[in-house]
């Protein structure tokens, strides 16, 4: 048995798990209530099913700690947004926010509960001044006299399925967020050094990094990047430069491979840049990036 999609992606998750106790509450909402108003990860983790808790152990610490983090919506939903209970009873739960002069109220009520077995099905409805916003279904499965999560359901085909296949999104997402930006940055260094030796054909490339920060005006303080990248340590890279004159060559290796990103990178005064997955200092012979 599964819902049929047809609520607003916007809603998914921060209004889906949005239960709060009402009288009577049926397992099935205070198991959500417990998701919600969770203060660690792991009694998130004890509603969803035994092969996530699983494959969630076995991530390495960083992705770990983002998906962590994506399943405790309350902890992390911003200052402006408050939580609270409804005086009438009409709603299940009161989400409001106050940006500047705009302030909204969405009611989170229950409008159907089917239960068959160890299946049910809660349908969610956010309601703004009276006008419905749009409605959600979570399916959720009893396993082990538990109720988990098993799949929510949002607008058109669009479905979180809590599997394998959802954590998974999770492996090595933050690293390679970490690789890009370094691949942004070395990028930014080979455009900077461009623009240097064209300023100052006297010198042509710098001899060191840090001639291309500062406050722009000068040789010694070109102004080219960020103070924090002329220091050759930015987003848990290390970047080592050597040159001068009509050549350069750059290397950025991860802090720490484990956390920060697998690849190392290379690039020199011909702007390509080039990769390598192992453990070592990077060369001219390493693969190009695509």
């Amino acid at each position: 048995m599964k819902p049929v999609p047809t609520a607003p992606v916007c809603l998914i998750m921060c209004l889906l798990l949005s239960i709060t106790a009402v009288a009577q509450t049926s397992p099935e909402e205070q198991a959500l209530l417990e998701m919600f108003f969770a203060e660690k990860a792991s009694a998130v983790e004890a509603h969803l099913p035994d092969v996530v808790q699983n494959a969630i152990r076995e991530l390495p610490p960083a992705d770990r700690a983002e998906i962590e983090s994506v399943l405790l919506v309350r902890k992390s939903a911003p200052p402006t947004v408050r939580f609270s209970l409804p005086v009438d009873g009409r709603a299940l739960l009161v989400v409001e926010s106050n940006e500047g002069e705009q302030k909204k109220e969405i009611e989170i009520r229950l409008r159907h509960k089917l239960t068959e077995g160890s299946e049910s099905v809660l349908q969610l409805e956010g309601v703004e001044a009276g006008v419905s916003q749009g409605t959600l279904q979570v399916w959720m499965k009893l396993e082990g006299g538990v109720w988990r999560l098993a799949e929510i359901a949002g607008v058109g085909d669009q479905v979180i399925t809590f599997d394998e296949a959802f954590v998974k999104r999770f492996r090595g997402r933050k690293q390679l967020a970490y690789e890009a930006s370094a691949v942004g940055s070395v990028r930014t260094l080979n455009t900077a050094l461009v623009t240097y030796a064209s300023t100052y054909p006297e010198i042509g490339f710098p001899a060191k990094l840090e001639a291309l920060g500062g406050d722009g005006g000068s040789a010694s303080h070109a102004g080219l990047i960020d103070s924090v990248l002329a220091s050759g340590v930015k987003a848990g890279y290390k970047f080592e430069y050597s040159g001068g004159g009509t050549t350069y060559n750059i290397v950025a290796r991860p802090v720490s491979p484990d956390v920060t990103g697998k690849r190392a990178f290379f690039t020199d005064q011909s702007g390509v840049i080039r990769f390598t997955q192992e453990n070592r200092i990077p060369t001219a012979q390493d693969p190009p990036l695509q």
